[in-house]
């Protein structure tokens, strides 16, 4: 008599996923503020971009773990999960840890927040291998005299990331805080700003608002480099900086975010190659 072998195969996953192809773009817009979310997602699929969107980190948690997002809104004032811990739990797995992040809001429990546009956010300590993917999308930037500006109030910081983008072959200049940032851009013509959120004196949100009110920087790419876990004083110190800057951003908070994602799914993720050295 022949034996008789059995095959175990996995089942397929019971999520949104599961039926039919992978949109090549898929945007999550997680904002406090329904009015800006809802009006971001709106508009977005009536540009024919598929969004969710998701008013709690336990909601960013949920739809992160099923669905395959590629570009991401986070508010740090997310009513469950202020800061940036919704992001640090998304990064540990699922199939939207790499989604880049494109639009970095606050909004404070009452009041107008603010929203930026940026290239990414990238958590302290350092990794690698996430600096150079999200650096693939920006390399034809990387000239010859056009330096990324590291800006960051911890000298062991700046030290740290200038070596990593200088171990790829980017040219770097490093200053100590937001005033100094904004002084070296008299001189500079950068082409990437590495920015710390948590910085005496000018934060990272009042650079971002320097820079988005300026029309020689209000395209300047910006990552975001910052610690995701944040304490209560800190989320309080950038509260007030949202709250004083957010008479002059509100009524164009929606068109930067959607903005900013709309130009994320037009780019043809498929035709890049890693940077050099990554």
């Amino acid at each position: 008599e022949g034996s008789r072998f059995y095959a175990v195969l996995p089942r397929q996953p019971e999520s949104a996923e599961a039926d039919g192809p992978r949109p090549a773009h898929r945007q999550l817009v997680a904002l406090r503020e329904h009015a800006l979310r809802d009006g971001v997602v709106q508009q977005l699929s009536q540009a024919g971009v598929p969004a969710d969107s998701a008013a709690t980190a336990a909601e960013v948690l949920r739809l992160t773990r099923v669905r395959r997002y590629t570009e991401l809104a986070i508010d740090l004032g997310l009513p469950d999960s202020p800061g940036l811990a919704v992001l640090a739990a998304l990064r540990t797995g699922g199939p939207s840890m790499h989604a880049a992040v494109k639009s970095l809001a606050l909004t404070p429990p009452e009041g107008a927040g603010v929203a930026f546009p940026v290239a990414d956010v990238l958590a302290k300590p350092l990794r690698r291998a996430s600096l150079a993917r999200t650096l693939v999308p920006l390399r034809a930037r990387f000239v010859p005299g056009r330096p990324v500006l590291v800006v960051d109030d911890e000298a062991a910081s700046r030290e740290l990331m200038c070596a990593a983008l200088s171990s790829s072959g980017i040219e770097t200049v490093a200053v100590a805080g937001g005033m100094e940032a904004m002084r070296a851009l008299a001189t500079l013509e950068p082409s990437l700003v590495v920015l710390d959120l948590m910085m005496p004196g000018m934060d990272g949100f009042e650079v971002l608002h320097q820079l988005r009110g300026d029309p020689r920087w209000m395209d300047l790419p910006v990552i975001v480099w910052t610690a995701l876990s944040l304490s209560a004083q800190e989320i309080e110190v950038l509260l007030r900086s949202a709250s004083l800057l957010a008479g002059s951003r509100e009524p164009q908070a929606l068109a930067e975010v959607r903005d900013a994602l709309l130009r994320a799914a037009r780019e043809d993720r498929r035709s890049r190659r890693p940077v050099a050295g990554s």
